[in-house]
């Protein structure tokens, strides 16, 4: 984790909890062993903080991708609405 993302995390409480329990756990049903990496970016528009969780994985591209979907079905898309200045990604390793 950066420090930035870090310290975006510590202020926001139920951001931390969320990530540390419902979002690790529903990641992991997907994505058994992959690491996460959190990074803190600006949107060059808005200058609006975003938290980027991303799923390192070495899994064929197709594979992971449609593991995504099925997160995105399953699970994420009921929640983004609660937190907007989080986004889930695959990154190719």
């Amino acid at each position: 984790c950066e420090p930035e993302a870090l310290a975006y995390i510590l202020q926001r409480p139920k951001l931390a909890m969320f990530l540390v329990t419902e979002a690790y756990n529903n990641i992991r049903r997907f994505f058994k062993n992959e690491k996460l990496k959190l990074t803190l970016n600006e949107d060059i528009e808005t200058g609006e903080k975003i938290l980027f969780l991303y799923i390192l994985t070495s899994l064929p591209v197709d594979e992971a991708l449609a593991k995504l979907n099925q997160l995105d079905d399953e699970w994420w898309l009921d929640r983004i609405d609660d937190y907007p200045d989080l986004c889930i990604h695959v990154q190719m390793i």
